[in-house]
């Protein structure tokens, strides 16, 4: 088994810790690895012992034995017929820029696969479900919209979510990969969830489809999902009263 699957098992319980090492060597595969243990570990933000820790829990005998492999498995693949042949392989999206524009969104999506470790997602989740504060979305100039899109998710899931909308016009965010890694996050949180908080969604699901219309906030004083999804005219007479007189207020 390639090191970088070993790296992406999903049996592994690992310590936040030995997390950023492996986001590491996955960020920056073979390279990171490659370097002495100390090095690894100060880029990680670690101690040395958590480095060695990590490769043992992985199954080899220690940084030198975990080292070596890599270095096989490096030099394995620059003497692969196969990828020497792949690499030359010419490709259709030289002529399209729709098929270069399409090659370069599954290239990426396929890398933000083999950089984020599973627990990572599952640590997440947790993080999300379980915190007792308030949760605060913020994107760039790009993943803004996505930041939007996973508090739209999270409404449905707990209360305490608020989208911090636009702050500034720094873009940090990585497009396609960011979609695809907000939707993984709400699949694991979708996966996590109880019997009845499904089917409340599903409930939730069949009221949008019935009346054409998304979820919408209730306001500051609720900070959550608008009591009875719907349009206007679906609520009772004593919503409908208050939301004309706040009209005839404003």
């Amino acid at each position: 088994m390639a090191i970088r699957d070993v790296l992406m098992r999903g049996d592994l319980a690992l310590t936040p810790s030995e997390e950023k090492i492996v986001r590491l060597l996955l960020t920056d595969y073979p390279t990171s690895g490659l370097g002495t243990a100390s090095s690894l570990a100060r880029r990680a933000g670690v101690s040395d012992p958590t480095v060695v820790r990590l490769v043992m829990k992985l199954g080899y005998d220690g940084f030198a034995d975990f080292q070596a492999k890599l270095l096989a498995e490096v030099e394995a693949r620059l003497h692969s017929p196969l990828l020497m042949m792949e690499a030359k392989r010419p490709t259709d999206a030289e002529d399209s820029a729709i098929l270069a524009y399409l090659g370069s969104v599954g290239s990426a999506l396929e890398k933000s696969v083999s950089l984020t470790p599973l627990q990572s997602y599952e640590r997440a989740a947790r993080l999300l479900m379980e915190t007792k504060g308030e949760v605060v979305m913020l994107g760039g100039r790009f993943s803004r919209h996505i930041a939007g899109m996973l508090a739209g998710y999270m409404l449905q899931f707990r209360p305490g979510v608020r989208d911090l909308g636009t702050l500034s016009a720094q873009a940090f965010d990585t497009l396609a990969p960011a979609m695809a890694q907000m939707e993984a996050l709400v699949a694991q949180i979708v996966a996590t969830l109880s019997d009845g908080a499904r089917e409340r969604i599903e409930r939730l699901e069949e009221v949008r489809h019935a009346n054409a219309v998304t979820l919408d906030s209730a306001g500051p004083e609720e900070n959550a999902a608008r009591r009875m999804p719907g349009p206007k005219s679906a609520q009772p007479r004593s919503a409908q009263a208050k939301s004309v007189k706040q009209d005839q207020k404003a």
